[in-house]
């Protein structure tokens, strides 16, 4: 799969950049900072994506720096840009300690490498971590089965469960493209941490 990237710069200074890049995109990644949150720039850019009704998914990024905090970021997120947002991974470990990524829709753990090349080992969710994962994937069904009757009928009678991989792919989509879900992914670029796992979010979503 080929995919073509378009670098913008989040500050207001960029603004023209922005707008520019908004007419001739397929959908936008918006990075947020996972120590600073939502920042002035981030709402300028979401206002953007909006009013030219380009699809977002956003990044949490910098989750090995100091003071990264995902739930406060997604909750930021969820507050001033819009309630729609919603995790499609949990990060495992945050500063020094972010060591691993969990994907809700497969209910699996990316272990990352200690070399930081990108590179990473599939895993159980550890424990301590399922709680958490469970209440967060409730929250992501919630969402995708309500673009779908057929979706909405099969979680009604059998739970979150019940939806398969790829049915859960299709109301992703359509639920990116109707503006009911924002998809949240999280790593840390400088570590090559969730960078795959990104590319083929963006295949998915």
């Amino acid at each position: 799969n080929k995919i073509n990237l378009i670098d913008v710069p989040g500050s207001a200074d960029y603004a023209s950049e922005v707008a520019a890049a908004m007419r001739v995109i397929d959908g936008a990644i918006i990075v947020l900072d996972a120590s600073a949150g939502v920042e002035v720039g981030t709402e300028l850019v979401w206002q953007q994506a909006k009013a030219a009704n380009v699809p977002v998914m956003l990044f949490v990024n910098k989750m090995d720096r100091e003071n990264a905090d995902f739930e406060r970021t997604v909750q930021q997120a969820q507050t001033i840009l819009d309630n729609a947002v919603v995790p499609l991974q949990l990060p495992i470990g945050k500063e020094r300690d972010f060591r691993g990524i969990i994907s809700l829709r497969r209910q699996r753990a990316w272990l990352i490498s200690p070399k930081h090349d990108g590179s990473f080992e599939e895993a159980d969710i550890p424990a301590e971590y399922v709680a958490r994962e469970q209440e967060l994937r409730e929250a992501l069904i919630d969402k995708v089965a309500v673009t779908n009757d057929h979706l909405i009928e099969k979680y009604l009678e059998g739970g979150a469960d019940a939806l398969t991989l790829d049915e859960i792919r299709d109301g992703l989509r359509a639920g990116i493209a109707n503006n009911t879900i924002v998809p949240v992914f999280v790593g840390s670029a400088t570590q090559l941490a969730g960078m795959a796992q990104l590319l083929d979010g963006i295949l998915d979503c």
